[in-house]
């Protein structure tokens, strides 16, 4: 079936991209690289012992590597992994984000390879951060209408369900199922740019507590958001 050959297509995307992350970390174990030297004057050093090596990638990133390249997204096989507990639980996923803190490195070398492109690059720093804490924060809304509410829970995780705006919208069915992946992430990804940007539009809109504590958060933190950056 359609449903069938796409899950078998996320499956294969997912351990090749768990491949790339393990590689990844075995060649920063491997690899020579340039650092800097600030004594007696600033200069860049070849590091190519493998001792140090290893050393410098110990105490660098390597942790927060290993930690976004454990294959969390396997939950998902476990049976009853969309109920309960475990449906917090697959949240964990998103650790695999971590591996992004390399980011600000790419940006810099990016300023330091296009100087005379300093406006370019800068809009990309800038779509590119806040792209990504559109999405962190649109998992989260998500997820409180999802993984923490639940139609045949406590008293309240039935109120977050009823009361949730991923029910009312119509995103999930009175089971607590999401309907369709795709536009959970779009409605979830559409509120947060709306809100960060302070347009909301007000068709989605938070309908329980946490709900609306996430929104007051977001819209203080794209304030803060336009204000660092402008």
């Amino acid at each position: 079936s359609t449903m069938s050959t796409e899950f078998k297509l996320i499956r294969f995307i997912d351990i090749g991209v768990d491949l790339i992350f393990w590689i990844d970390i075995f060649l920063n174990f491997v690899t020579a690289r340039w650092i800097m030297v600030t004594e007696p004057i600033p200069h860049w050093i070849l590091q190519d012992r493998l001792k140090d090596v290893r050393m410098s990638y110990l105490q660098g990133m390597f942790f927060w590597d290993l930690i976004g390249s454990v294959p969390v997204q396997y939950i998902d096989c476990i049976p009853g992994s969309d109920t309960g507990l475990l449906k917090i639980v697959r949240l964990f996923r998103l650790f695999k984000l971590l591996r992004l803190t390399r980011l600000k490195y790419v940006i810099l070398a990016l300023q330091k390879k296009f100087p005379n492109s300093v406006y370019f690059v800068t809009f990309i720093e800038l779509f590119l951060y806040f792209f990504l804490f559109a999405h962190w924060t649109g998992c989260i809304f998500f997820s409180i209408a999802y993984g923490f509410a639940d139609p045949n829970g406590s008293p309240y995780q039935q109120h977050l369900f009823n009361n949730g705006w991923a029910h009312l919208d119509g995103l999930l069915d009175e089971n607590g199922k999401a309907n369709d992946y795709a536009e959970p992430w779009l409605a979830s990804m559409y509120w947060a740019v709306t809100t960060m940007s302070t347009i909301g539009y007000g068709d989605i809109s938070p309908g329980t507590g946490p709900e609306r504590l996430l929104g007051m958060l977001l819209m203080s933190a794209g304030c803060a958001f336009f204000c660092v950056d402008y």
